[in-house]
């Protein structure tokens, strides 16, 4: 089953993080995985080749990400930039941690980088209280959707679950 969902599903997440063929950013990536935030991984050669670039979105295939989060300099090549320059101007790429040339919005602490993907990216999921621990991630098969749940932390997780789709449910373990 898990492998018929990643391997035939649309992942459903609007913020990417922008990295290279060789390296992404794990700094970010980490923070956001803790607070239940989804994401996918952008890098040069796609946004090149694959992706159609408005002040609204970045659009790869199936997939329209509304934001952009650059986690240092190393991932914010200026071609990258170039291609993202409609988005970077309409505000929804930001630089994480230090200043990045180009990039007029820094984000400096954990809160103000979930602050701010929360302003472009609606909440997918929550879970009360907090778990540190419970990764997921989003998908869909036309009107079906699937959230893939996984707890990385020791503790078991207990916790009322909200997800942003309505409708019949059914836990598969």
């Amino acid at each position: 089953r898990l492998c018929w969902l990643n391997a035939e599903s649309v992942p459903v997440c609007g913020l990417a993080l922008l990295g290279t063929a060789t390296s992404v950013p794990w700094r970010t990536a980490r923070m956001l995985f803790e607070r239940q935030r989804d994401f996918m991984y952008l890098d040069e050669g796609t946004l090149r080749e694959l992706a159609k670039v408005s002040a609204d979105v970045v659009g790869v295939g199936p997939m329209d990400y509304r934001a952009v989060i650059v986690d240092g300099a190393e991932h914010a090549s200026p071609l990258a930039l170039e291609q993202l320059k409609p988005l970077v101007e309409a505000g929804r790429v930001a630089a994480y941690g230090e200043p990045i040339a180009g990039i007029a919005k820094t984000l400096t602490t954990p809160d103000e980088l979930i602050g701010w993907v929360d302003h472009w990216i609606p909440t997918d999921l929550q879970i009360q209280p907090a778990a540190m621990g419970l990764r997921f991630h989003h998908v869909a098969q036309g009107n079906e959707h699937f959230y893939l749940l996984v707890n990385e932390g020791p503790e078991t997780i207990e916790g009322t679950l909200t997800l942003s789709v309505q409708g019949k449910t059914a836990w598969w373990d």
